[in-house]
């Protein structure tokens, strides 16, 4: 007994005395995995990617500020030498550049753009925490004045994130918008009775609040066009993200630079718009997750000089002056490590900033470029631009989709043993083993987004010239009953799976059905119709269990658990028979009986069994044309469908997620001016 109180007494004598290293240490490291890391998030989907950063960004706050108790409680406690004091509490500082965090990250989540008051009180309590460590440890020498640029740029970091935060939220985001719009300005003007050419003169007069698209078109030609009309577009779709209406003349002003590939006929037209989609998603993405609109700015980035000023001249003066012969080894060894990874923090994110597309559409580029001759020198060699820019500049979303069969999850659960059954009874387990060993993805390839943009084309097509309401409304409530004119009389007949039922119904009813008629004919698949369909049933349906809250509202996830138990129960059957299962082999039993409703309440595996009948016998009769090509129509019309229901929270909300193929679908539906979000009479207005 006396041996164990001993060992206590040991270990806990050596916790108390490494305590403040251990976790200063921790909060640098979570730093570091911050910052690598974090705006890979936006272009990666893996689980084990969004289990570092989430745990790494709900710890960081945490052991900072438990650090910098710790560092308080120290300092109170007069027992302690004098020396050991003085180094530990100069670690204060560099707490508050933690707590600041990364340029890479400031909400992990749209919900924490809204908690920034709570931020902006924690700036206040642990500011104050950190002075009165400071206050007590204060003595005439160099270390304490060394401490105080730490200071000033742990400041400037922990204000810059608040910032940021409240920036982001939902309520601040509409302010600052209605605030800056020209049709606002315009009303203001009308009613404080300015001319329009005093108006004009008086705009021309002042300094100018972003880049014009006339004035970028007429920039450098190192400067990419596609940036530069990405970010035309996002300074006026970004009123989406804040439900706002837009004016009309932005429909045609956007609707002429997506079609004008086309007019030019490029082959290719359909991956320049898509490619200025995802280009202008990235910019919204910066703006809501990251520092981007605090740092992209004259006064940003004046504290972006003054913080890596800080934090230079503090490494120089700690290595040249502080004598470190009178501090414990290990002290001197972590206080280096700080300063270092504070100046590693400061060189990263000045590199990213370089290498954004903020930066490359900014004036910041040549004010940047004439501060040093070899900055100037090396922004035109583009040998080494091309070598930075490839390390950061990743993609800018994950260009995937998710793949999610019903049959197929059936089968698997089927199969698996009494331990995953059980694990998967456990509270909040099952979504994750689902995503986990249920769920892949597939890449979005150039034929899909062919026609995803013909389709989107077609019907932008027939509103073009005479724009108004109910007919946008019309176009957008087709959701698999006018694909084409080939096959508007035809899908007629599969109307009671189409729009005669709820849309998670129909969603159910053709992803079966597609399963079913894909095991007969994916080998007979030349143009890519039959595969682009299955990929587009099974992303539908990954939306429905993964990301129900992206589609308009029903019961389908309902209807999916019941369907999924029906399926289970026509397993039995075929296991009784052949003793083994797999997804053709189910297909095609599938194909030979009818199936009875009786089973389960919301099922709609019958229907989608009677709708792959109905499919095959129009294709067998020729009287329905490429039956996969009408397929693959439907889908994109449900997708369309769906993309333009979906709240635009929701798309924002994914793209830390890696983004959603129906995100951007949904923002091209605008830019064509297939949206509900356009103002037939210039005025300007909130949802």
């Amino acid at each position: 007994m006396k041996l164990i109180e001993l060992f206590s007494e040991e270990i806990v004598r050596v916790w108390s005395e490494w305590e403040v290293r251990v976790v200063i240490l921790l909060s640098l490291l979570l730093q570091m995995i911050l910052i690598m890391f974090a705006c890979q998030r936006k272009c990666r989907t893996t689980s084990w990617i969004k289990i570092i950063i989430w745990s790494a960004y709900m710890a960081a706050d945490w052991v900072a500020t438990v650090a910098l108790g710790n560092l308080a409680k120290i300092q109170a406690n007069r027992e302690k030498k004098r020396f050991n004091i003085g180094l530990q509490t100069f670690w204060a500082p560099f707490l508050l550049l933690h707590l600041g965090g990364p340029d890479t990250i400031t909400a992990y989540s749209l919900e924490d753009n809204e908690l920034w008051t709570r931020h902006f009180l924690g700036l206040l309590v642990e500011v104050g925490v950190a002075i009165y460590v400071f206050i007590r440890s204060f003595n005439n020498t160099a270390l304490t004045y060394v401490s105080i640029p730490i200071f000033v740029a742990g400041i400037i970091k922990y204000g810059e994130r608040t910032y940021a935060l409240r920036s982001a939220s939902n309520k601040q985001f509409k302010e600052d918008l209605i605030s800056t719009n020209p049709i606002v300005e315009n009303a203001m003007r009308i009613a404080m009775g300015t001319k329009e050419e005093d108006f004009f003169e008086m705009e021309l007069m002042e300094e100018p609040k972003e880049i014009s698209y006339e004035k970028t078109l007429s920039r450098k030609p190192e400067l990419s066009n596609n940036i530069e009309e990405a970010y035309f577009l996002f300074k006026r779709f970004q009123y989406l993200f804040a439900n706002m209406i837009l004016p009309f003349n932005d429909r045609i002003e956007c609707y002429n630079i997506i079609q004008k590939q086309k007019e030019s006929d490029n082959p290719e037209a359909y991956k320049e718009a898509f490619k200025l989609v995802e280009i202008e998603l990235g910019f919204m993405y910066d703006v809501l997750y990251t520092k981007t609109k605090v740092t992209h700015t004259r006064k940003g980035f004046l504290l972006r000089l003054i913080s890596f000023s800080c934090t230079v001249s503090a490494l120089i003066v700690f290595s040249v002056v502080i004598d470190t012969n009178v501090y414990h080894l290990s002290d001197i060894f972590i206080t280096l490590l700080l300063l270092v990874g504070a100046v590693f923090l400061e060189v990263y994110a000045f590199l990213v900033f370089l290498f954004s597309d903020w930066t490359r559409i900014s004036s910041f580029k040549e004010q940047i470029s004439k501060i040093d001759s070899f900055l100037k020198s090396y922004l035109t060699n583009k040998k080494m631009h091309s070598f930075f820019e490839s390390l950061f500049t990743k993609k800018r979303w994950s260009a995937s989709v998710g793949q999610y069969n019903l049959i197929k999850v059936c089968i698997a659960e089927k199969k698996a043993g009494k331990f995953i059954k059980g694990v998967r009874k456990l509270p909040y387990i099952t979504k994750w083993i689902e995503e986990c060993y249920y769920l892949s993805r597939k890449e979005v390839d150039n034929d899909m987004q062919e026609m995803i943009f013909k389709q989107l084309n077609y019907k932008a097509e027939k509103i073009k010239d005479n724009y108004t309401t109910k007919s946008c409304k019309d176009l957008l409530a087709q959701r698999g009953d006018h694909v084409s004119e080939e096959y508007c009389e035809k899908l007629k007949e599969f109307s009671w799976s189409t729009i005669d039922v709820d849309f998670d119904h129909s969603l159910l009813v053709w992803h079966i059905a597609t399963d079913i008629c894909y095991q007969e004919d994916s080998k007979k698949d030349k143009d890519g119709f039959c595969k682009i369909s299955k990929l587009l049933s099974d992303y539908m349906l990954y939306l429905l269990f993964l990301c129900p809250s992206m589609l308009p509202k029903g019961i389908g996830e309902i209807r999916y658990r019941d369907t999924c138990e029906h399926v289970k129960k026509f397993l039995e059957k075929i296991l009784n028979s052949t003793g083994d299962i797999c997804v053709q082999k189910v297909c095609q039993e599938m194909n030979k009986i009818t199936i009875s409703k009786r089973h389960i309440t919301q099922s709609i595996l019958s229907d989608g069994c009677k709708l792959a009948k109905q499919l095959r016998r129009e294709s067998n009769a020729n009287s329905c044309g490429n039956k996969w090509e009408m397929i693959s129509g439907v889908w994109i019309e449900m997708l369309t469908y769906a993309a333009s229901h979906c709240g635009w929270k929701e798309h924002g909300q994914q793209l830390w997620k890696g983004g959603e193929l129906l995100t951007h679908v949904s923002l091209l539906m605008a830019h064509l001016g297939l949206s509900e979000q356009f103002n037939e009479k210039e005025e300007f207005l909130l949802v």
